[in-house]
């Protein structure tokens, strides 16, 4: 119950921040911390990262990239905004804007072997195949 309050406070507080374009002065491109790579399909159902699927809701995080279904999202920048459960905050563009020009913020909260991913509009709760 702890941890729910607490990622609802955090979706809330932190999606309300302004998104920033990724400078050129950026030195470094983003990534995802390494607890985040790996593949990740809608909870609760048990899955496989060796086998293939037909879930639409399983994704792969690397470096700077989330692969979904049908896109890709390229990340433009990523903040720790929390240690207990850790949480970030995830700026990337869709491989499906063409001209890159909408940025979307999402809050990502790894607790408990889940990732819970929320934007303004849903949240997900996945689980990491093995």
């Amino acid at each position: 119950m702890r941890t729910s309050i607490v990622v609802a406070a955090l979706i809330v507080a932190f999606l309300a921040l302004p998104v920033r374009a990724a400078s050129n002065a950026d030195p470094v491109e983003p990534a995802f911390p390494s607890e985040l790579q790996g593949v990740w399909d809608v909870h609760p159902w048990p899955c496989s990262a060796s086998e293939p699927s037909d879930s639409d809701m399983r994704f792969l995080i690397e470096d700077g990239k989330r692969r979904n279904y049908e896109d890709d999202d390229t990340l433009a920048s990523i903040e720790q905004i929390a240690d207990a459960p850790r949480a970030w905050r995830v700026v990337s563009t869709s491989s499906l804007d063409p001209e890159r020009a909408h940025l979307e913020a999402r809050i990502y909260v790894l607790a408990g072997g889940t990732l819970t991913v929320a934007d303004d509009q849903r949240t997900e709760v996945y689980v990491r195949c093995e």
